[in-house]
């Protein structure tokens, strides 16, 4: 398992609004093709089109695994097993 903690050096560090847990996951079947989400933002931090990983926020009292299993199913419409933990990361 990996732990890391990030720290953000170009935006200062000014409250912490809320604690928000997310989950995410390198998504991939049975013919070794991976899966992942194109993303379009424009807000505060600018604008940015990118690929990431599927996943997102888990509700509250929300097991991990049950809301990482909503989030495949609502992006990718995928019904998965989940096979390992890889990280926990803090930023």
């Amino acid at each position: 398992m990996i732990y890391l903690s990030l720290k953000d050096e170009q935006w200062p560090f000014e409250y912490i609004s809320h604690d928000r847990q997310v989950v995410r996951a390198v998504v991939y079947d049975e013919d070794d093709y991976f899966y992942f989400v194109k993303t379009d933002r424009d807000d505060i931090f600018g604008k940015l089109e990118s690929i990431e990983t599927a996943g997102g926020g888990i509700e509250e009292n929300e097991d991990e695994i049950i809301a990482l299993k909503r989030e495949l199913k609502e992006e990718l419409g995928a019904e998965v097993e989940i096979i390992e933990k890889l990280a926990v990361i803090d930023d």
